[in-house]
């Protein structure tokens, strides 16, 4: 279970915000959140890419312990606004990074990791990470997930259609630093392996308990 002391707290250096500002413009072609949909989408565009980029820029930087593999992904992707990332957020392995603005809580033992069906990829680890504030440099690393583990879809409530992850399960964020080279692009796709009764029985509770009532965001 991920407590408070899990929960990965990255500082953005203030010379590199600016950088951040630049990738989120030139993202915004085509880009946006896939959790939101119509008008409310197109309106919170910049927003949605700044808050992407502080958590790719956060993921990075953890996992790898330097920017500039972020530095260099971006510069190539700014040169192929059209072509999408296939779910590599950090380059050279299937880690997709999934970030949110903090707007109905401070605490990001509150929110949960949301993947839609479209945003899958096979043997991908899912990271959940936060932002406060796009006018700050703090990023929250909440945890992560793989996607042969993820969960059905939400029959209903805020994320209707996405596979949820609640903090409760996910993996604490050093487990994923030690696992790196099993997501490393090349490396032996893991298939999914049957969950025990008694932990389906908890997900199927769970989940129902779930169901007409309003979910935490």
């Amino acid at each position: 279970m991920i407590t408070a002391r899990d929960v990965v707290s990255v500082e953005i250096p203030h010379v590199d915000r600016g950088l951040i500002r630049y990738n989120a413009q030139e993202a915004e072609i085509g880009g946006g959140s896939h959790v939101r949909s119509g008008k409310d989408r197109k309106d919170s565009l910049s927003v949605d890419q700044v808050v992407g980029q502080m958590v790719n820029y956060a993921g990075i930087l953890y996992l790898t312990g330097s920017m500039l593999s972020y530095a260099e992904a971006r510069k190539k992707a700014n040169r192929n606004k059209y072509v999408g990332d296939g779910g590599v957020d950090v380059p050279g392995y299937r880690i997709d990074t999934k970030g949110s603005l903090m707007r109905a809580s401070p605490d990001p033992l509150r929110y949960r990791l949301a993947v839609r069906p479209r945003e899958r990829h096979i043997g991908s680890a899912y990271v959940l990470g936060l932002v406060p504030s796009i006018s700050g440099s703090l990023v929250y690393l909440v945890g992560w997930w793989t996607d042969e583990r993820l969960p059905p879809p939400d029959l209903a409530g805020t994320f209707k259609g996405a596979h949820t992850v609640k903090r409760h399960d996910l993996l604490k964020m050093p487990v994923l630093m030690e696992k790196m080279e099993e997501f490393k692009i090349g490396s032996a796709v893991k298939e999914a392996e049957p969950e025990k009764p008694d932990v389906q029985l908890a997900l199927f509770d769970r989940r129902c308990s779930s169901i007409g009532r309003a979910a935490d965001l």
